[in-house]
């Protein structure tokens, strides 16, 4: 895990776009976070 400020220097620094999902706990294993997942690849692919 990294602190919210690595991430953003990182993002800044390679000009990325960030999602972060507010209602998924660790990494997206939850039932409902294949939802958040689909709905972010229809809008990034």
């Amino acid at each position: 895990m990294q602190s919210a400020e690595v991430i953003q220097k990182f993002v800044r620094k390679y000009l990325c776009d960030l999602t972060i999902s507010q209602d998924s706990e660790h990494a997206v294993m939850e039932d409902g976070d294949r939802n958040i997942v689909e709905k972010w690849l229809e809008k990034n692919i």
